[in-house]
């Protein structure tokens, strides 16, 4: 009995179309998260258009605890968060433990 049998009948797909669907997935994710670089000073740093000290008072203390973007407004910070993000959906479009 084939291992994907049960994927197949669950999913009525082929694994070779859910893999081309994760792949096409993957890289959209990864030029959409790239082409966000150019935008990180003026959108998530604080020196952009909403700093932290003026975001702090209006959001719940729930979303802060959850946002990993509002821990710090410093622009290396930012970049760090991004540049795992573009690993992650590398990953997530070369297969690695999908």
């Amino acid at each position: 009995m084939n291992r994907w049998s049960g994927v197949r009948a669950a999913i009525g797909a082929p694994v070779e179309s859910l893999a081309f669907y994760r792949i096409s997935l993957g890289l959209l994710l990864f030029a959409e998260l790239a082409l966000r670089f150019n935008y990180l000073h003026a959108f998530y740093s604080e020196e952009g258009t909403l700093p932290m000290r003026l975001l702090g008072a209006e959001i719940d203390p729930i979303y802060r605890a959850v946002c990993v973007h509002c821990y710090s407004g410093s622009l290396v910070y930012q970049q760090v968060l991004l540049g795992a993000q573009c690993l992650v959906a590398a990953l997530f479009t070369f297969g690695y433990r999908t």
